[in-house]
């Protein structure tokens, strides 16, 4: 089982990681390129994640240890960073190029660059 977190949601999703490593973005082309535009300024912003931690802090303590999670609209990585200390395996998936770029450089683990609907 793979767990998705997803803003304050924790999600059970039953697909496999060889699964999510195929998905490709497609038909986002706008929305993309907006999120692309805005990755370095949304990164360097360093907003109080302290409500974050507790939030992720609490969707953790109901996984399994060392369960797999899928951090959806991942942007530059925070969640998911904060997911893997935790005994987690966090993948990172997001829209934007620019945000898994970001997230790479900052965090490095495992991204997707996909869209959320392509996992329905």
């Amino acid at each position: 089982m793979i767990y998705a977190i997803f803003a304050p949601l924790l999600l059970a999703v039953g697909a496999s990681a060889q699964q999510w490593a195929q998905l490709a973005p497609t038909g986002v082309g706008p929305t993309s390129r907006t999120y692309d535009h805005i990755a370095a300024e949304y990164h360097a912003k360093r907003l109080d994640r302290s409500i974050i931690q507790t939030r992720i802090d609490q969707l953790c303590a109901l996984c399994q240890p060392n369960a797999p999670i899928l951090d959806l609209g991942c942007g530059p990585g925070f969640n998911s960073a904060t997911i893997r200390p935790q005994r987690h395996r966090a993948v990172g998936a997001d829209l934007s190029r620019g945000m898994i770029d970001f997230a790479r450089c900052e965090y490095p683990g495992p991204y997707i660059h996909t869209a959320m609907r392509r996992l329905a």
